[in-house]
C-alpha cells in the first residue's frame, strides 16, 4: 500500500506534527474474500470486502486501535492537529468574506477602485 506512504511524505512535509497513527485499509467493495485470506501485504484486518459494507464504521477505529502504539503515538497529537486545522479553516473562511465584501464595495458606484478609474478619466 504505497499511497499511505507518499501521504504520509506529502503531510510530513506540510505539518508541524504528524495526525497521530496512520494506518492502511482498504475497502474492495466488489469483492468478496475468501474468509481465510491473509496475505503479509494485505492483511485481512485491513481489508474491508463487500460482506462488511454495513460494518465499515467499526472497521476503522478497530485498525487504528491495532496501529496504535502508545510508546511512540501521542494521544493529544489527534486533538492538537485537528485544532490547528479547525483554525486555519476557519481563518481562510475569514479572509474570503473580506475578500468578498472588499469586491463589492469595489463594485459599488462612488466606492473603491470603480470610482477612482471614473474619476481619473473625466476632463479636467
Amino acid at each position: 500500500m504505497v499511497a499511505k506512504h507518499t501521504l504520509v511524505d506529502y503531510l510530513r512535509t506540510r505539518v508541524s506534527a504528524m495526525p497521530g497513527p496512520i494506518s492502511h485499509l482498504a475497502v474492495v467493495p466488489y469483492t468478496q474474500l475468501p474468509p481465510d485470506w491473509d496475505q503479509p501485504d494485505a492483511p485481512r484486518r485491513q481489508l474491508v470486502n463487500s460482506t462488511q459494507l454495513n460494518s465499515i464504521a467499526a472497521a476503522i477505529p478497530t485498525q487504528l486501535r491495532f496501529d496504535f502504539d502508545p510508546a511512540h503515538d501521542n494521544l493529544n497529537t489527534p486533538h492538537e492537529f485537528a485544532l490547528k486545522n479547525l483554525r486555519r479553516t476557519h481563518q481562510a473562511v475569514e479572509n474570503v468574506s473580506l475578500r468578498d465584501l472588499r469586491s463589492r464595495r469595489c463594485a459599488e458606484p462612488g466606492t473603491g477602485e470603480a470610482h477612482q478609474h471614473s474619476a481619473s478619466s473625466e476632463p479636467g
